[in-house]
């Protein structure tokens, strides 16, 4: 039998946010079942191979299921493997400025690696033809309505200033409440983009 789980789960937060996924997994590793300590064991000695990883290739790395994966982001502190690799991508950022330590803490050049490896992981998992299909619904809509709430109407504005940019009419990059009632204007084949920077917000989900 595996081992089990021996208390609460720490919870690593501090002042600056969440700490490095290596520390989370070192504070947590003792309460780990056995399979999720193999996801650890991965992790920790293949963190470049882990980034590159999505939950079903890391699950088969570390020899153990895709629900296990989950499990084991969630025992360590995380909402999900999504939110643990976003955190790790980050940390890989954070050690690449420790081994160029020409650089200060939190420089313009720190700050731009870690938002590349942060694109980098998420161009990597994104489907083709899933992306083709949603280029070719706005291409072939005549209204796109574009919704954000709170920082996500930054985004909101910023593809929709890109959207009619290239002749394509937008609706949207106001005030929430008022951009899903313009939603009724819309005609079939219209398309409708919904945003959430945590991907989880409740006003948005209640919205679509």
């Amino acid at each position: 039998m595996g081992r089990k789980p021996t208390g609460a789960m720490s919870c690593n937060v501090n002042a600056e946010g969440m700490l490095t996924v290596w520390e989370n997994i070192k504070n947590n590793y003792e309460k780990l079942y056995a399979a999720e300590a193999k996801v650890a064991d991965f992790i920790m000695n293949n963190p470049a191979q882990a980034l590159d990883a999505n939950v079903s290739e890391t699950a088969e790395l570390s020899g153990v299921s895709d629900a296990t994966v989950v499990r084991f982001c969630k025992r360590i502190g995380y909402e999900g493997f999504y939110q643990m690799k976003l955190q790790l991508s980050h940390d890989m950022g954070k050690n690449w400025s420790l081994e160029n330590p020409g650089g200060k803490q939190d420089s313009a050049q720190e700050k731009i690696m870690v938002i590349a490896n942060n694109i980098t992981t998420i161009s990597r998992h994104i489907d083709k033809e899933v992306l083709k299909k949603c280029a070719s619904a706005i291409d072939a809509s005549e209204t796109v309505f574009v919704i954000g709430n709170g920082y996500a109407k930054i985004i909101a504005c910023d593809i929709m200033y890109r959207l009619t940019r290239m002749g394509v009419r937008c609706s949207g990059g106001g005030y929430s409440e008022t951009d899903f009632e313009n939603l009724s204007l819309g005609r079939e084949g219209d398309v409708a983009i919904f945003i959430s920077r945590s991907g989880e917000d409740k006003k948005t989900y209640k919205e679509m």
